[in-house]
């Protein structure tokens, strides 16, 4: 399981996760969002309301790169990493 604590949103943040791996979120912004994390099909999608944290979780199921993003912020927050 990989949970990712802290994310400024720079995009610069990468991270090596296994294929089959338990992704976990755990959002709190200061603005209403949606986090999208490009997995493949039409992805994963994470609500977010100001102020509220926010927990979520995907599996990724095929190697590669994929990004996880603010829409709000049009930002790249992390990268993933599977093998």
């Amino acid at each position: 399981m990989y949970e990712r604590r802290r994310a400024t949103g720079d995009g610069e943040s990468v991270h090596n996760v296994r294929v089959g791996q338990k992704v976990i979120l755990n959002v709190t912004s200061d603005t209403d969002d949606e986090i999208h994390a490009h997995i493949g099909g039409e992805g994963y999608e994470l609500p977010v309301q100001a102020g509220r944290p926010v927990k979520g979780s995907f599996t990724i199921d095929s190697p590669g790169s994929f990004e996880v993003e603010s829409h709000h912020l049009e930002k790249i927050i992390v990268i993933l990493n599977a093998r």
